[in-house]
């Protein structure tokens, strides 16, 4: 029998891992298509242009609870 409710935002997810290399493989796609012109412009978040947005997701690679439980947003102030 299926559960009353789905999952929200909140809920963690059913296979963090499959989650997890699903979000790199869209990641890497995205960060595969910046060019040098593109590392200077702004981005929605004030103070981070795409290089140091490019470079805070390096970081949460490498150390996911740097920037808290929802990475860069929280950084960004969304």
């Amino acid at each position: 029998m299926p559960p009353e409710s789905r999952p929200g935002p909140d809920s963690p997810p059913t296979d963090e891992l499959a989650c997890a290399e699903a979000a790199l493989q869209v990641l890497q796609q995205v960060l595969h298509t910046i060019g040098r012109q593109d590392k200077a412009k702004q981005t929605p978040c004030p103070g981070y242009d795409v290089k140091k947005t490019n470079r805070a997701f390096a970081q949460l690679n490498h150390g996911p609870r740097r920037h808290g439980r929802r990475g860069i947003l929280t950084a960004c102030g969304h």
